[in-house]
This record gives C-alpha cells, structure tokens and sequence, in this order.
C-alpha cells in the first residue's frame, strides 16, 4: 500500500453538525498516512474544539482555520491548500460522508493508472461515484454514476462536464500547474476546476463505486445556494469559457453547448427552488433564461422541464428525481459509447 500522505479539506460555512458528522467519517478512513484541515468560512462555532478533542482520540493530525468573514468556497479550498502537506489533497463538503474505504480505493486506482498510462504526470484526479441519500424519502438512496473518464478533454466533448460532490482526489503538483480554484467565481466552482484540467491536457479516472453519500433535503443552504449569487456565478463560468467552448465545438457548436450549458444549470436550480416551494427564485431563474434570448418555444421547453420535475418529486419523492437524472445520463454515455 502506498504511504504518500493525503491532506483532506473540509470547507465548512454555519453547519456544525453537518460537518462533525463529516469529520468523523473523514478520520474513519483506513488509509493512514492522513491528515485532514478544516476551513471554517466565517462563522464561529464549536468545530476548533472538536477538532483537537477528534485529533487526541483518533491520533490524526487535525488543523483548523477560521476566515474570519465569509469569503467563498473557491477561496476557503486555496486556504486549506496551502495549509495542508500532503502530496495528494482531497476535498469534501460539510453535509456529504465518505464510505470508510474511499481514499484507499482511490489510491490504489492512482497507482495502477501510474503503471499502466504512458503519461503518469497527466493523471488530473481520482474521482469515485456517489450516492444520493433522500432525507425523509422512503425509497432510499439514488446511485450517481462517473461519467466523464480518461482524456477530460475528450471526455467532456463527448459526454458533457459532469463532477461529483466531495469525490476528488488531486495531485497537489497538478494543483499547482493549474492554479488551485478561481476565487473570482461564486459558482460552478467544480466544473471550472474540471475545465482548467481539461485545458491543460490532464485525465480522470472514476473509482467504479459509490464511495460518497451526499444528503438531500429540503431547504438545504449551503455556499451556493442563494439564487442570485449562482445566475451571476453562472454567467461567469460561461463568459470565462465560451471562447474555448467554439474552439473544442467548431462549426457554430461551442456556442451552442455553452448556451445548453447555461440553460441545464439554471434549469437544475430553478426545480430545486420550485421543489422548495420557493417560488421567487424559481421566477427569477426563469426571467433569466428569457432575457438571454432563447426562443419562445425553447423558453416554454425550459418552463415544462422544470414543472415536471417538480411536479415528479411532488407525486413520488425526490428520489425518483435523482434516479431519472442518473439514468438519463447514464444513457447519454452508453449512446455515445455505442
């Protein structure tokens, strides 16, 4: 087994009992050589407590920090960053937990990829499949494929940008190379960091396995959740990309795929707010996808996706949902792989 040291971050803004839970099954992990760092974006709580109560009875090295002032999520992973040593850096959200064997199944991957990839030093990032875990949903848990696989370039031309909550494991050399995460972006946070590898000629490579449950409730607030802040963070994934979106997509194409990109995003957003019965944002996602001068049947198309999604989760639970976006993409890769 390997005995490369990993540094986890866990970024952490006004959840404490979300992110306690999250620590513990951080320092469950079975790989050792481990360390973990703790951003906290802001909000004072009792988390620097635990973590030396956590750090002296499990006997990991436990690091904290507080920002002091809320500063965003781009900025909070750059601070855990620079504080941690190891020589692979994985991030996790406060409300997501990790299967025990996560790091460990991802190293030995990384090693046998280093083994058998003729460039080793463009391996970008380890990443796994996840679960789906419907808070207050009695039809259990959705399993979330990986999609995007080997050359990111290819992958993402082919399949779309897809990533995977809390299951990246990263070379801090390849960190460096591209430049940590844009701290100027309020949202799409993980798609940038996907398309800085991808333009830098890196690979990725899943974990074929859920190693990562992610909680879904209603009225889930995080760092990214509040509306305006994601539109204006969505306009700036799009104006920094567009120019290689018409490169990767010649013919008129990339200009297409970024606005598709745009409109599935907002999309998304607008049923989570619609499902939450928070019918404002939802109306502003909407007005933003007609001020961008979609067609009035592809608006009344936007408008009907995101009523039956709606409508789906109302009559059969959230999970159904999740299970439809799954299998839709799941289809989508197997299409293209035909």
């Amino acid at each position: 087994m390997s005995t490369e040291k990993v540094s986890v971050i866990l970024n952490t803004f006004n959840r404490q009992s979300s992110a306690i839970r999250t620590l513990r099954s951080i320092l469950a992990q079975s790989y050792q050589n481990l360390e973990v760092v703790v951003v906290e974006d802001g909000c004072e709580s009792c988390l620097r407590q635990y973590c030396s109560e956590f750090a002296c009875t499990t006997g990991r090295e436990v690091r904290y920090s507080n920002l002091g002032m809320p500063r965003g999520l781009a900025f909070s992973r750059n601070v855990g960053v620079t504080m941690a040593d190891g020589d692979y850096i994985a991030f996790c959200d406060d409300d997501d937990v990790w299967i025990s064997s996560k790091i460990e199944r991802q190293i030995e991957l990384l090693q046998r990829k280093r083994h058998s990839e003729a460039r080793a030093d463009k391996i970008g990032a380890i990443y796994c499949e996840n679960f789906m875990s419907i808070i207050g949903d009695s039809r259990g848990i959705v399993h979330v494929p990986a999609i995007n696989d080997g050359n990111l370039r290819e992958s993402i031309v082919r399949f779309g940008i897809h990533t995977v909550s809390s299951s990246m494991l990263i070379p801090r050399s390849v960190l460096e190379v591209v430049g940590g995460f844009d701290e100027n972006l309020k949202s799409c946070i993980d798609h940038d960091f996907w398309m800085k590898l991808a333009v830098n000629n890196y690979s990725v490579y899943p974990v074929r396995d859920a190693l990562v449950v992610v909680p879904t409730l209603q009225g889930r607030d995080s760092m990214m959740t509040r509306t305006m802040q994601r539109l204006a963070g969505i306009d700036q994934y799009v104006n920094k990309w567009r120019g290689t979106y018409e490169e990767w997509w010649p013919n008129g194409r990339g200009a297409v795929e970024i606005e598709n990109y745009r409109s599935r995003v907002i999309e998304s957003l607008a049923t989570s707010k619609l499902i939450d019965f928070s019918l404002m944002p939802a109306v502003l996602c909407i007005l933003d996808l007609r001020t961008r001068g979609r067609s009035r049947w592809r608006l009344i198309s936007s408008i009907v996706k995101i009523g039956f999604r709606a409508l789906l989760v109302h009559v059969f639970g959230r999970s159904e949902l999740h299970r439809w976006r799954a299998l839709s993409i799941e289809t989508k890769r197997r299409i293209t792989n035909a």
